[in-house]
């Protein structure tokens, strides 16, 4: 696996969030932040509960300096559609997003959820063959 490590700016934390409703519960931070440490990034990655009438205004933070930007969860995944400037292709089709990235002053929404329960689907398929068990995804 490569490091990016033109994420490690000098003297500046790069900020990372989840946007969610509940977020207390979330394990994400712990995640991140491990990440960011091996990665020898100097970022924050933080969950915030943020209700539904509060997304347009956490959104709109992202757009600030050192924010890399933030993973959405329920119930914020379709009403930050139209929040962007960008969608990946997979976010239009699905008609969601779980990943906000801030680049150059612009707001990209993606989804990873689709490709990432494929990924698992055909995990399962493959041990699922390698057992002799006959499958179809």
């Amino acid at each position: 696996m490569s490091v990016d490590h033109s994420l490690a700016v000098t003297g500046t934390t790069l900020r990372a969030f989840l946007f969610a409703d509940p977020a207390a519960h979330s394990l994400s931070p712990r995640m991140h932040n491990a990440a960011f440490g091996w990665a020898g990034i100097r970022g924050e990655y933080e969950a915030r509960q943020v209700p539904a009438a509060g997304l347009r205004d956490a959104v709109a933070g992202l757009r600030q300096p050192g924010t890399l930007g933030a993973n959405l969860s329920l119930p914020h995944k379709e009403s930050a559609l139209t929040l962007l400037d960008t969608l990946s292709d997979a976010a239009r089709a699905i008609g969601a997003v779980n990943t906000i990235a801030h680049r150059n002053g612009r707001l990209i929404g993606d989804n990873t959820d689709a490709p990432g329960l494929m990924s698992a689907l055909l995990d399962i398929q493959g041990e699922a063959r390698a057992s002799g068990l006959q499958t179809e995804v």
